[in-house]
């Protein structure tokens, strides 16, 4: 009986120490200085206290599977660590580089930021429908189905380069081998060689509300938070509330404002319910982003 009463009050002393370490790491699926990693430094200054410090570690590659693969890793090895990154690779199960993720083993954390996709051009937005031939650089098929769904709203048929990568995309613009494309996150490369940001997805600083003409447009945002691992997620509310408090800070919303961010709104559920609707109709059991999915659903429904 003694034994089990220990092996009890060992288990418990466990859970209860899991985040107790005064150094816990924070684990992000980009290199310095990207977004991530910026925004990772900041809250994890904002969150450090006399009790406990945050310190970063880079895992790039796989869509952030290789950055959340690692969370797993350090919590069988006891290590405190926590995701911040893009949310979208924790939506669905998949297998990548020989890495197997499944979405029951982590706990998201609402997302802190939201970050809007960016309609980038040679040429400004009310020009488009007359240019004579159209031509739209891709990076996969999510921006493949933006770019039509953008086609259908335009009554003006856009023809789509497809290219492997991001950086392709970028070069072919400032090459001036494509007229426009639709980009997470703008480089200031683009800008100062005379590619504007003609829209974006949603309010954004002070470019045009592409959602106010295009409705849909509303639906594609980056979410950027943090993720812990089931075994962790007691720890959640605790890391939310310290989010939360640092985002009321006016230094910190200068800075999201710089970088075209918004706080999530928890509130907010107007979006989070037409997107139920829309996944609870077809498809839904199949493997795929969630963007993926609402990007085909809509080209679908109309």
């Amino acid at each position: 009986m003694k034994k089990i009463f220990y092996a009890i009050f060992i288990y418990l002393i466990g859970i209860s120490s899991a985040f107790s370490l005064d150094k816990i790491k924070i684990v992000t699926p980009a290199p310095a200085p990207s977004l991530f990693d910026i925004f990772a430094r900041v809250f994890a200054k904002e969150m450090s206290d006399d009790n406990t410090t945050y310190y970063i570690e880079h895992k790039p590659g796989a869509s952030g599977d290789i950055a959340l693969n690692q969370i797993l890793l350090d919590e069988k090895n006891n290590i405190p660590s926590i995701y911040f990154g893009g949310t979208a690779p924790f939506t669905i199960n998949r297998i990548t580089n020989d890495i197997k993720l499944n979405e029951l083993d982590f706990q998201i954390v609402t997302p802190v930021l939201d970050s809007p996709w960016h309609l980038v051009s040679h040429i400004e937005f009310d020009q488009l429908k007359n240019e004579p031939r159209l031509l739209a650089g891709t990076n996969g098929n999510v921006s493949e189905m933006q770019i039509k769904i953008l086609s259908k709203y335009l009554n003006k048929q856009i023809e789509i380069i497809p290219y492997k990568t991001n950086g392709e995309v970028v070069s072919a613009l400032l090459r001036k081998e494509v007229h426009i494309s639709i980009l997470g996150n703008v480089s200031s490369n683009l800008t100062d060689n005379g590619v504007k940001v003609i829209g974006t997805s949603f309010k954004s600083n002070n470019y045009f509300d592409l959602s106010t003409i295009i409705p849909d447009f509303k639906y594609f945002k980056a979410q950027i938070g943090f993720i812990v691992t089931l075994k962790n997620k007691q720890y959640a509310d605790t890391l939310e509330k310290k989010i939360r408090e640092s985002l009321s800070k006016p230094e910190i919303n200068k800075l999201l404002e710089q970088y075209s961010l918004v706080a999530s709104d928890k509130n907010k559920t107007e979006i989070h319910n037409e997107l139920t609707i829309i996944r609870s109709e077809e498809h839904t059991s199949e493997l795929q982003s969630h963007l993926n999915l609402v990007c085909r659903l809509l080209l679908e429904k109309k």
